[in-house]
């Protein structure tokens, strides 16, 4: 058997030649037996072999065929508490390399990737802010986020209450810069 003969197989369905389609390979499998093997089963495993080699660039392109899509929102929801100012981390360096200002809408959070745009809203208040996630924490149990001061104060969060609920969705994952060769 040949692919010309497969090939005529197609032809003799459409009238017309054309490469070996799935529907072709089942029609193959029905009406071609394989000659030396004899039987219909032969026939298809030939005609199953011959159709991705003639059609697997194209199969493949359509199983992965890039759309371009919008990225998937986290979200997360749990306690916010805020550090800078007066506790001693104000001008420490961050796990970024960054230095921290509490006057900077940053943060820390432990499960979202560094680099990371965040909007925070409080719970209680309905305020929300966005901020840069460039460190690392809380350490706390039960906190999901540290904010710097300034991003705390303009969800409504003071050190009087200390920690409130929020929810925290990350709107820009970090860009990843292109490697040098």
């Amino acid at each position: 058997m040949t692919i010309a003969s497969l090939s005529g197989c197609e032809a003799g369905f459409s009238g017309g030649l054309r490469p070996l389609s799935w529907c072709g390979v089942i029609r193959c499998m029905i009406f071609i037996p394989h000659p030396v093997k004899g039987g219909r089963a032969a026939g298809f495993c030939a005609a199953v072999f011959l159709s991705l080699l003639a059609n697997g660039p194209a199969l493949a392109q359509s199983t992965t065929a890039h759309h371009p899509a919008t990225p998937k929102k986290k979200v997360i929801t749990g306690k916010a508490s805020f550090y800078g100012g007066s506790d001693g981390f104000d001008g420490q360096t961050t796990a970024n390399g960054d230095t921290l200002d509490h006057h900077d809408h940053t943060a820390a959070a432990k499960m979202i990737p560094l680099g990371s745009k965040a909007k925070v809203t409080n719970l209680k208040t309905g305020k929300s802010t966005t901020v840069t996630v460039t460190d690392r924490g809380p350490y706390v149990p039960g906190r999901k986020i540290d904010l710097s001061k300034d991003a705390a104060k303009d969800i409504g969060l003071t050190r009087k209450e200390g920690v409130a609920p929020v929810k925290i969705v990350v709107t820009k994952p970090p860009v990843k810069e292109a490697s040098a060769p």
